[in-house]
């Protein structure tokens, strides 16, 4: 008996467990403004800002349609390699929820393929670039006036 009082006894002590916090696209009471830009040889292609929110991951409940902010991207078909200009679009969503900030997805396709399929970490405390393909660029920053009326 001493024996499994030992080993249920550390469990006890440690407290309470912490549920994982991480930054996801919605809207809330207090949300911060994630600005981001898409750009394709200095060209905006998107240009947006959306809400982003702390909640605790395992209170995260799928949306019957996920959000998603969809862009013509025509002007980049040959940067691509596709003949299709009529029918280019850019998507970006939510990827991924995580400490630092937002996963962002981010794709270009024709009605026949996907031409990109890449991720861009959006951190919520700072500026970030990723180069999603050659000359295609995506930014992202948060809008400082809303981060500091959270502080």
């Amino acid at each position: 008996m001493s024996f499994r009082l030992l080993a249920v006894l550390p469990l006890a002590l440690a407290g309470p467990v912490h549920a994982e916090q991480v930054w996801h696209w919605q809207e809330c009471a207090n949300p911060i403004r994630l600005h981001i830009t898409v750009e394709a040889d200095g060209a905006r292609l998107a240009d947006t800002t959306i809400p982003v929110c702390r909640r605790e991951r395992a209170r995260i409940v799928p949306e019957a349609q996920q959000r998603m902010i969809r862009f013509p991207a025509g002007q980049v078909a040959g940067r691509l390699g596709s003949p299709d200009a009529a029918t280019l679009t850019g998507n970006l969503w939510e990827a991924g929820a995580e400490d630092a900030g937002l996963v962002l997805g981010v794709s270009f396709q024709t009605r026949e393929r996907v031409l990109v399929n890449a991720l861009h970490l959006a951190f919520a405390t700072q500026a970030s670039r990723s180069e999603v393909a050659p000359g295609v660029v995506v930014h992202t920053r948060v809008d400082r006036d809303a981060f500091r009326a959270r502080l």
